[in-house]
């Protein structure tokens, strides 16, 4: 944005305050470390006592504007049929939080989390959704830690009221 010689002071401190919220940081670095094309496996399970799943796939990170957001692309199959997914992976100035949203080929829900990062992993919450089973509100926890093999781990709600590890994708360079 350029600077207008017009503006008075505080409607100069009003676009500052933009531009310096509008700004890639150290948290957005972070996340362009996914950036480019990787192997997954994921092990999933419907409950915590279930046989655990296996799928395979690939998924491509782009970085968004100016390093603003990472985009995934996720491509592979879940028992026999064929799995697509998109997701948006950014961290929001404003909140001090990492944000996310996904969609998939799965469900018409979009899934909306936040969180804040600790020290080895960014731990985002899901806003609720509607549980297809039960027909209750639910809502899940992300895991990620990033790194050479990142891993992202989504936690759900059993019958029981526990917690238990739904999915765990481990990644690879492709």
């Amino acid at each position: 944005m350029a600077s207008d010689q017009n503006l008075s002071g505080e409607q100069q401190k009003h676009v500052d305050a933009w531009k310096s919220a509008g700004a890639p940081n150290a948290h957005h670095q972070k996340l362009a470390q996914l950036k480019g094309d990787w192997n997954f496996t994921t092990q999933w399970r419907a409950a915590a006592d279930a046989k655990a799943y296996e799928s395979r796939g690939t998924s491509t990170f782009t970085v968004l504007y100016g390093g603003r957001y990472v985009e995934q692309r996720m491509t592979g199959s879940v028992l026999g049929n064929s799995y697509e997914g998109r997701g948006m992976l950014g961290y929001d100035n404003r909140k001090n939080l990492f944000v996310s949203s996904w969609i998939d080929n799965h469900q018409t829900s979009i899934i909306n989390a936040e969180g804040a990062e600790d020290a080895d992993c960014i731990e985002l919450n899901a806003s609720h959704h509607i549980d297809p089973v039960t027909g209750d509100a639910s809502g899940g926890r992300m895991v990620m830690k990033l790194g050479n093999s990142p891993t992202l781990e989504w936690f759900e709600i059993g019958p029981d009221g526990k917690e238990f590890c739904a999915s765990k994708t481990t990644y690879s360079r492709a």
